[in-house]
């Protein structure tokens, strides 16, 4: 009899194994939806002002959300007398700067107002209408899941159930023909952080959808051997972050980039100084062009799904614009 009991106990402990792996995805429910454009690398949504509608950059590499000093005075929106924002950017301090308060804040059908929010400056935009005003940060966007699909042209904001339950995971919904993959990360504040590999060398990478592509760090990379004669062959610019401060950039191709089990060959990436001394890369928004991503802020998890990039119109390589830092 007691080898019996035991055979059951264990015929259902393989059973509720088996159960916790094939769980369905737990039940989410509907924040909000908008539609997000992707201009030339600047990935943008709608968001409604005390009333008026302009252009927000989604960036999940800030940990907060600024909107720009002409569009406050345009709006008579007043000064927050509680408030100051320490601003920096890939180049550094921005130094601090005064608050306003935003009676309303509407992302698609949902309102986050009142809202305080630093004043600061976008060294560079696209030209599009309506026009880009300010940009959306962590104290926004990670209330608690958010949907990026950039290739369809969506961002949406989604709960998760509150507690832990062995009847479902929490993971994305299914979909035909999408195989999501998990990613290692961790959660640091209102941001994101994965772990990858470049040319054999264990990074970390700020997923950042407001920087215009994936800028390896000055530092990373002279640690990894690039030398400073070697990137000078390589094209290159100058750009200028949050903070106003310009930096000189350089693209340049590297042998192998893994992100999870996905490995691209020959990748060209920008390298350029990254102020911030915790992580070694920004993953832009050229990768978040290719993918479908989901990402749990409460459980520290990523999902993405390689989707096909659809040919665009428009010319021209995308400048290294890092983000901002609140």
């Amino acid at each position: 009899m007691m080898r019996l009991r035991s055979l059951l106990t264990g015929l259902a402990l393989q059973a509720f194994a088996a159960s916790a792996v094939f769980a369905a995805p737990c039940p989410l429910t509907p924040i909000m939806e908008a539609p997000l454009r992707n201009d030339l690398g600047f990935l943008s949504a709608p968001v409604t002002v005390a009333g008026r509608t302009v252009s927000f950059i989604v960036d999940t590499g800030s940990e907060g959300s600024l909107i720009s000093p002409w569009f406050a005075r345009f709006m008579k929106l007043p000064e927050d007398p509680n408030a100051l924002t320490h601003v920096s950017g890939t180049g550094g301090s921005g130094g601090v700067v005064p608050n306003v308060i935003i009676p309303s804040l509407q992302v698609g059908s949902t309102g986050f107002g009142p809202v305080s929010m630093p004043l600061g400056f976008l060294p560079s935009r696209p030209n599009i209408t309506p026009p880009v005003e300010g940009l959306l940060g962590g104290d926004v966007l990670a209330q608690d899941v958010l949907e990026i699909d950039a290739p369809h042209g969506r961002v949406a904001m989604w709960n998760a159930p509150g507690c832990k339950t062995d009847a479902c995971s929490v993971e994305p919904p299914s979909l035909p023909g999408v195989e999501w993959q998990s990613l290692e990360a961790e959660k640091r504040g209102h941001r994101i952080v994965l772990h990858v590999q470049l040319d054999g060398h264990e990074l970390t990478a700020l997923l950042d959808s407001g920087a215009r592509s994936r800028i390896l760090s000055r530092r990373t990379a002279e640690a990894m051997g690039l030398t400073e004669e070697q990137l000078a062959t390589d094209p290159g610019g100058t750009t200028a972050g949050v903070d106003g401060k310009e930096s000189v950039y350089r693209w340049h191709k590297f042998h192998s980039l893994t992100i999870g089990q996905e490995t691209e060959h020959n990748p060209v990436l920008t390298v350029s100084p990254v102020s911030e001394q915790s992580v070694d890369m920004l993953l832009g928004s050229d990768w978040f062009a290719a993918h479908h991503v989901w990402i749990f802020y409460r459980q520290g998890r990523i999902f993405a799904a390689k989707i096909p990039v659809r040919p665009k119109t428009g010319s021209g390589k995308p400048a290294p614009n890092g983000s901002a830092s609140h």
